[in-house]
């Protein structure tokens, strides 16, 4: 990533991007100081470095789905880094929408955090925000195991469970539960689990789906998710 020659640069960050899909190496990544390069290299002007613009971008977007790094991330002098990207290459329409998936996942992130943490109770709006997230990164993202987590802290919380069903929460975990993320399926069933243990929610979960969500789930060959979706039952 920190070559001068941009086919090897290419290469390397291409490698990064794929690497960085995993959990553990985003959260390294931003450790071990990668953040600055990735800027730098999503800076690069030129049209023939738009393959170097775009792999560090999606890098970047890897790391801002992992609530591990917004620590970092949060911080106004990235945002800030980011909009002056934008501002730059404002001609490069992969480049602000990236950049602005970016923005949008610290912003998200940072929500579901305050969540996750049960400093506060779940507001009107808020699972909305989380399936316009899940839509547009995917079930299979990152960022979709940090909204499965985050409904699981919802669901342990019986205050919650009334306005994140009628917001739409039990069809959001039933996308999740058809993720082919083990992580994300295994973040899923104990969203289902807390909900399970809500009485209130027993009929809604019924009704939507939700078994046989946690029924295709129980079938997977991953023990640590057969177990998970055990508890609900």
């Amino acid at each position: 990533g920190r070559s001068t020659k941009a086919d090897t640069q290419c290469a390397a960050l291409d490698a990064l991007a794929m690497l960085a899909e995993l959990p553990q190496v985003q959260v390294d990544l931003v450790r071990m100081g990668a953040l600055k390069m990735l800027l730098e290299r999503a800076a690069t002007p030129g049209a023939d470095n738009a393959d170097i613009r775009s792999f560090a971008l999606n890098t970047l977007q890897q790391l801002a789905s992992n609530g591990s790094n917004m620590a970092v991330l949060q911080v106004p002098e990235v945002g800030a880094r980011l909009r002056g990207i934008a501002a730059h290459l404002r001609e490069d329409l992969a480049v602000t929408r990236g950049v602005e998936t970016i923005l949008r996942s610290i912003s998200t992130i940072s929500t579901l955090l305050e969540l996750q943490g049960k400093q506060r109770a779940l507001r009107s709006g808020e699972v909305a925000t989380m399936l316009d997230c899940v839509g547009i990164a995917g079930i299979d993202a990152s960022i979709s195991r940090e909204v499965a987590h985050t409904c699981a802290a919802i669901g342990a919380q019986r205050s919650n469970a009334e306005l994140f069903i009628s917001e739409g929460g039990l069809e959001l975990l039933n996308n999740l539960a058809r993720s082919r993320s083990a992580t994300v399926q295994a973040e899923t069933a104990g969203a289902l689990v807390a909900f399970a243990s809500v009485r209130e929610a027993h009929r809604p979960l019924m009704k939507q789906g939700c078994l046989r969500s946690l029924v295709a789930m129980a079938r997977s060959s991953n023990e640590d998710l057969q177990q998970h979706v055990a508890m609900a039952f």
